[in-house]
């Protein structure tokens, strides 16, 4: 299976002005150094919940048609196009009406449509490719407690610059990062 985001969301999940006023933060001289840690906490927690915050696209490659595609890195928001190697290694576009989507569930799934079953695909890896939106959508539309991680670790690594950070600080931001994330992690499938 391979999964990449083709297409990155436009906006961060958090600003910095965000994180300046989270973590008290009074200069704009550093603002580089935090955007750039906004991205890379944001991929964390990402990685860590299975999902994805501010809305992107993904192309998803299989092996062959499942029964039911679980859609990795919820909430699913629609399925942009569904491609496969027929049998004669001609790649073909499936039609939307041949599968439903659904994205009222977590993971997303898609299913073959009622009296459609999916078609034979050429025994080649990644026979089958799907594209599709992922996420809240605008950063306004993210749920406040991925905003609120996404500060926190920002805020972490601005006071706490070196790599070899042992102690109290470390451990309760781990363990208040895990509380909030935690039950929102998604398990793969």
């Amino acid at each position: 299976m391979g999964l990449t985001l083709s297409t990155a969301p436009t906006e961060p999940v958090v600003s910095v002005g965000e994180v300046r006023q989270h973590s008290r933060i009074s200069t704009q001289s550093d603002d580089n150094w935090i955007q750039s840690r906004i991205s890379a906490a944001t991929n964390w927690a990402q990685l860590y919940t299975n999902r994805q915050f501010v809305s992107g696209t993904y192309t998803w490659n299989v092996d062959t048609f499942p029964s039911v595609f679980e859609v990795p890195f919820p909430p699913l928001s629609s399925v942009t196009s569904i491609k496969y190697y027929d049998t004669t290694e001609t790649q073909q576009t499936l039609a939307a009406s041949q599968y439903t989507v659904i994205t009222d569930r977590e993971p997303g799934e898609i299913h073959e449509a009622f009296n459609v079953t999916w078609p034979s695909t050429q025994d080649i890896p990644n026979a089958v490719e799907v594209i599709y939106v992922a996420g809240y959508g605008a950063a306004a539309s993210v749920p406040d407690e991925f905003k609120e991680v996404v500060c926190l670790i920002v805020g972490h690594w601005y006071e706490n610059r070196e790599a070899g950070l042992i102690g109290t600080v470390s451990k309760q931001l781990e363990l208040t990062v895990d509380d909030i994330l935690g039950m929102e992690r998604v398990v793969p499938v």
